[in-house]
């Protein structure tokens, strides 16, 4: 059981990463591109920051996780 909480810590650490690029370097070079690209980049980082954080916060309240929800709501 332990393992999998280590796992799923490890795996939020990389996924903070990803998002310190999305929104540090990378924003900051669509920044420097034209205003279209910028405002691409922006949605687009945007939409993917809010799937890539729905998916560990529902294995943290799943059935893997504190099975705070059974797999039945599904």
């Amino acid at each position: 059981d332990s393992a999998r909480y280590f796992w799923y810590i490890a795996g939020c650490v990389a996924l903070l990463v990803v998002l310190y690029l999305f929104w540090g370097p990378l924003r900051q070079k669509s920044l420097e591109q034209s205003a279209e690209v910028a405002e691409v980049y922006q949605k687009s980082a945007t939409f993917l920051t809010v799937q890539w954080l729905l998916y560990p916060i529902a294995w943290l309240i799943g059935s893997p996780g504190l099975k705070l929800i059974g797999s039945e709501v599904t």
